[in-house]
């Protein structure tokens, strides 16, 4: 079996708490390396529902930690307000990391474009939207870009992923069988 995904997760509001951090928890392909929160009640939280995970209060941490070699990882899932996404998917993108970013991407068009260019400069993945994979009966939130698992449907901003498009549609399609 291959080494866990390492990922961190940048928010630990709804989306971080119920769908993300759970759900990589539950998986063995994934290891929740971290969680960003600068709330201390959520840090309590994520830490008694998390114990293997570091929990990180702030972005900045985070990447200072990343930068020391105190803390290794493969991906970040930004679970985050819009306003932030575009800073904090460039910051890891810089660092090499694989970026998912909840919906809204980011707040700009020309913000979006300049970040899946900067992704595909750094030989990374970037995504959006929302992510509704199976592998095993799992929902799996990072899997259409061929890291692992197979894709139900779901958004692929770099166009690197398994995920086909109908001609002349946004809208993704479902594999067949499925």
């Amino acid at each position: 079996m291959a080494a866990p995904i390492r990922t961190a997760v940048l928010g630990y509001g709804v989306s971080g708490r119920v769908f993300h951090t759970p759900l990589l928890a539950a998986d063995p392909d994934y290891e929740l390396t971290a969680v960003v929160t600068g709330n201390p009640e959520r840090a309590a939280r994520a830490a008694e529902r998390h114990p293997g995970a570091r929990i990180v209060p702030s972005d900045d941490d985070l990447f200072t930690l990343l930068d020391t070699g105190e803390l290794e990882l493969d991906l970040v899932i930004l679970g985050t307000p819009p306003g932030t996404h575009f800073d904090q998917a460039v910051a890891a993108i810089n660092r090499g990391l694989h970026v998912v970013v909840d919906k809204p991407f980011v707040p700009t068009a020309i913000q979006g474009e300049e970040l899946v260019r900067r992704a595909q400069e750094a030989g990374v993945v970037t995504v959006d939207g929302e992510w509704r994979c199976s592998d095993r009966g799992i929902w799996r939130p990072w899997c259409g870009c061929g890291l692992r698992g197979s894709c139900r449907f779901g958004r692929d901003r770099t166009g690197w992923g398994r995920l086909g498009r109908r001609p002349g549609s946004a809208r993704p399609r479902r594999p067949a069988g499925r």
